[in-house]
């Protein structure tokens, strides 16, 4: 149990330095040899390293969509004249949403859906490789999860 604890301790200190000076290829490496994220694989450092990487790439993804939803009907004079009531805001933002996320969602199964479309493009793109990770994510996003 001491040595778990250890061992975590190491590795949430690691983690934003192993991917601080990642490129697309290499957490595209660390994915594929750590296996599918709704699979708890604790023993994998490459494992931990994707699932931290691509969970808090998606929830500052679902956040920052979030924001920027309610901050054009908050600041946004003419779209707020269109809104009757908090209700119909709820509403308007609840169709608005899914469509500004693509399909990245805070669902369990969000993490795992990412990996597979982030390897997905780059094996299609293997220039993007040498980009940085965030890059090569957003790219990955819009090519293969939007469906618009």
């Amino acid at each position: 149990m001491r040595t778990r604890f250890w061992a975590l301790l190491l590795l949430l200190g690691i983690t934003p330095l192993a991917h601080a000076a990642m490129n697309a290829g290499e957490l595209a490496q660390r994915c594929r040899n750590g296996g599918s994220l709704n699979q708890v694989n604790s023993s994998s450092f490459d494992w931990a390293i994707c699932g931290v990487t691509l969970g808090a790439y998606r929830d500052g993804f679902v956040e920052g969509t979030y924001q920027g939803v309610m901050r054009v009907y908050l600041d946004d004079k003419q779209v707020m004249m269109l809104v009757e009531g908090g209700k119909d805001m709820q509403r308007r933002a609840g169709t608005i949403l899914p469509r500004a996320r693509c399909s990245v969602d805070d669902s369990f199964e969000a993490p795992e859906r990412l990996r597979q479309a982030y390897l997905s493009y780059i094996a299609a793109h293997p220039e993007a490789s040498g980009q940085a990770y965030p890059e090569a994510l957003r790219s990955a996003i819009e090519s293969l999860l939007c469906r618009r």
